[in-house]
């Protein structure tokens, strides 16, 4: 047989019950631990009521602590890209070079080398 299970009702609070809740938070007259066992509501809705409400609690924006070899690694990933692009774009002028001294010979020998050259492999 199937197991029944019995859904809590969702409740939702007015602004107002949120602002008191918050209220009571800053002027040290509750916990947080009080509200939630009050109100049963989890611990993570009433850090979201306070960082919407609160005037003095707000949580600082997220910020990222890395290790120091990591910070090294960016770095030399970074001047690894660089270098990389660099002998890309070497490369590239490498390439149209010789397409123009391609072009440039067959004019002189009057055929298209890259087709000749095409047809022999």
């Amino acid at each position: 047989m199937a197991k029944r299970i019995q859904l809590r009702p969702r409740r939702t609070f007015s602004e107002d019950v949120k602002r008191k809740v918050v209220s009571d938070i800053e002027m040290g007259r509750k916990g947080i631990s009080t509200v939630v066992r009050e109100y049963g509501v989890c611990s993570a809705s009433v850090y979201n009521w306070i960082n919407k409400f609160s005037t003095f609690l707000k949580s600082s924006p997220p910020v990222r602590i890395t290790m120091e070899d990591e910070f090294q690694k960016q770095q030399q990933l970074e001047k690894r890209l660089t270098e990389l692009e660099r002998l890309l774009g070497q490369k590239q002028v490498q390439v149209e070079f010789l397409e123009q001294l391609i072009a440039l010979a067959g004019k002189e020998l009057k055929m298209d080398l890259k087709k000749s050259f095409a047809t022999r492999l």
